[in-house]
């Protein structure tokens, strides 16, 4: 520019002279204007990213009553495979929570390829025991085997809580993750964004939005409803972690599915319903429809429509709410030593090697049953001794005549 002004004829160079100081300070003023502009940006930015984790905490603190929780709960799945096969579950269930502590017993029914199921389960998550079994009601009265765990016992409470949508963990903050809330990841991101603000339901919600290990993911979180989410997503790509330490790209496929890899994971809660139980704010309802994407462009999709009804927080548990229901004597794979070759069975509270173990209800059976035939063939053996007995009589007072 002073440049240019040196090239000017002498008869301009008074004009330019004065031109030229406008200039440069109108220039100075837009970048000092331009400079001012991004360092509000920044303060705003830096503002509402402080005022967001606000919110993030607080739903963390609305979110904990959850902790210690007592509820009925039902859930209808339906699912679409990448084949095109449809599965329909109902699933009704018991679920108390007391920190660590889970109880879930559970009934299924289930429709697949036209054939209905009902199956009664349990999960109990206690100081020392993961305990699992599984019976088709239809066929049997009581479990005939049982898993029972001891090592792992955490990661295995974290897996039920982030990794299993079953039981409306989802209403409660947590989706494929290490057993931590949504809003936590959130906390640990290294920047958020403003998600688009949306009015769901007549309440307004905030967005806020994040990268993390776990995937984007997006809160609408409502400030006067103890800040918990209406809504929320989640998109992970193939490096992000599906469950646990497990990536997405990591994931085993079920051979059924006819694909080899996970490509992509999404998950979006909505329709979520809150009710004030015990003065705080509780979801008691929502719809999670989660996308599987797999190479080749097949993917998969499950519907889970959650309701739960009957919520106690912080209720009285007594010294049997997070004891087995696993009938005394049941054989249980001791998970811990698979492959030892010892054989376990269920005392009551622990697995003991089958040695030591009481009679369950399948040997009581087995030896009723043997007992029942030992007793008939016993009876049938001396009535044909009588029967032979007075055969042999008439004969020989037959021969005397």
């Amino acid at each position: 520019m002073w440049h240019s002004c040196r090239l000017l004829s002498a008869t301009d160079r008074p004009h330019a002279s004065s031109q030229c100081p406008q200039l440069v300070a109108h220039i100075v003023l837009a970048f000092l204007v331009t400079s001012l502009n991004i360092a509000n940006s920044l303060l705003a930015q830096e503002h509402s990213e402080r005022e967001w984790r606000v919110m993030l905490n607080e739903c963390l603190r609305t979110q904990a009553h959850t902790n210690s929780l007592e509820t009925d709960g039902v859930t209808d799945l339906t699912w679409t495979g990448a084949n095109g096969s449809v599965a329909n579950k109902h699933i009704a269930y018991h679920y108390r929570r007391n920190n660590d502590q889970i109880n879930i017993p559970h009934t299924v029914q289930g429709t697949r390829a036209g054939k209905q199921s009902t199956r009664k389960h349990c999960l109990t998550y206690n100081t020392d025991y993961k305990v699992a079994y599984d019976f088709e009601q239809s066929t049997y009265k009581a479990p005939r085997g049982a898993l029972v765990w001891h090592k792992g016992l955490s990661a295995e409470r974290d897996r039920l809580l982030g990794c299993n949508t079953h039981f409306a963990t989802a209403l409660d903050g947590y989706i494929a993750g290490d057993g931590n809330r949504l809003a936590s990841y959130l906390l640990k991101a290294q920047s958020l964004h403003s998600a688009e603000t949306e009015i769901i339901d007549g309440t307004p919600t905030v967005g806020i939005q994040g990268s993390t290990p776990y995937g984007v993911i997006t809160l609408w979180l409502a400030p006067t409803k103890g800040c918990l989410p209406l809504r929320f997503s989640v998109r992970k790509a193939p490096k992000d972690i599906y469950c646990l330490t497990t990536a997405i790209s990591q994931v085993r496929i079920s051979p059924e599915l006819h694909v080899n890899t996970m490509e992509a994971w999404s998950a979006d809660l909505t329709q979520v319903q809150v009710d004030h139980c015990d003065g705080v704010w509780i979801p008691t309802s929502g719809v999670l429809t989660v996308v599987e994407q797999y190479n080749g462009g097949a993917k998969s999709t499950s519907t889970l429509r959650y309701a739960r009804t009957g919520l106690q927080l912080h209720p009285s548990f007594d010294s049997t709410s997070f004891k087995s229901d696993l009938p005394i004597g049941t054989k249980v794979t001791f998970v811990d030593d698979k492959t030892s070759g010892v054989r376990y069975s269920w005392d009551g509270t622990k697995p003991v090697p089958i040695a030591n173990a009481p009679l369950g209800p399948t040997d009581r059976s087995y030896l009723q049953t043997v007992s029942s035939y030992t007793g008939s063939i016993i009876l049938i053996c001396v009535a044909l001794l009588c029967v032979a007995c007075a055969w042999m009589y008439y004969r020989y007072n037959d021969s005397r005549r």
